[in-house]
């Protein structure tokens, strides 16, 4: 559990490396404030909605305005999806806790934004986008944290991210995406490079586990995730031909209808301790 998930002072997001000293960290922790003591869920979750909270969202398409550094996050008091979950890896790490960042590829609405993509090779297009988030570990097991969508656990991470999507708005421009589902999740390894792939973790087994006994997610469902997971072709111009699949995302967002209402009640449910 040690090593680079415990370091505050180097995170790596692939190409990019946030490597600061202590005085950034100290700084870091300034601008968030202090987080209120207490059991080890409660800081880590005081952690991840004061990021979310402190921090504003700025679009950054192709990366474009992206801060480079963790000083560059903290002065400009926002980023996008990678710098928020650098600063609550660093916050996280600082306070003890293992953490690891997680790469995701999702399914949108049609974004104008994006559609530029169409005309070189990147990993987006105008349904497709990239989203960073965390994992961090908690009494011995790893949840996931999303800290610019400020969200905390797997119930929470369910329900937002599977149950119903997410509208993300951007801060100075006329931007609002929607987020649907995500198509491929994969963990980073120490070295920042994609290490395992989560998907069907996340998408097939969490989402079944929490249905319950008995009850079969949709084929339409299963299917695709597994495809998006394991055959679909991410090299190249990924958004282009996300294009082409826009009937088998449209059957999987009709199963995932299906069971939607199920998720979400067994998921208030747990939340009530039921």
């Amino acid at each position: 559990m040690a090593g680079p998930w415990l370091d505050p002072l180097l995170v790596i997001n692939r190409r990019y490396r946030f490597a600061h000293g202590p005085e950034d960290v100290a700084a870091a922790r300034e601008f968030v404030g202090p987080v209120e003591g207490g059991q080890e869920e409660g800081v880590a979750r005081g952690v991840v909605t004061q990021v979310h909270e402190r921090m504003r969202i700025n679009a950054s398409a192709f990366g474009v305005g992206m801060p480079k550094n963790l000083p560059a996050i903290v002065a400009g008091g926002g980023g996008n999806c990678v710098s928020h979950s650098v600063l609550a890896a660093v916050l996280l790490r600082d306070h003890g806790f293992p953490t690891r960042l997680v790469v995701e590829d999702v399914y949108t609405n049609v974004s104008l934004l994006r559609a530029l993509a169409l005309g070189f090779r990147a990993p987006i297009g105008p349904t497709l986008n990239g989203h960073v988030w965390i994992e961090v570990c908690v009494d011995g097991d790893w949840a996931p944290a999303d800290a610019e969508l400020g969200v905390f656990g797997m119930r929470e991470w369910l329900s937002a991210r599977v149950g119903r999507g997410v509208t993300v708005a951007a801060v100075g421009v006329p931007i609002r995406e929607h987020w649907k589902f995500p198509l491929r999740i994969r963990r980073l390894g120490p070295d920042g490079q994609p290490a395992d792939d989560v998907t069907s973790t996340y998408l097939i087994d969490r989402v079944a586990a929490t249905l319950g006994p008995g009850a079969a997610l949709p084929a339409a469902w299963t299917d695709g995730v597994r495809y998006f997971s394991q055959s679909f072709r991410w090299e190249g111009r990924p958004g282009l031909r996300m294009l082409a699949e826009q009937g088998r995302l449209r059957g999987m967002s009709r199963a995932r209808a299906t069971f939607a209402g199920a998720l979400a009640t067994n998921l208030a449910d747990a939340a009530r301790g039921y």
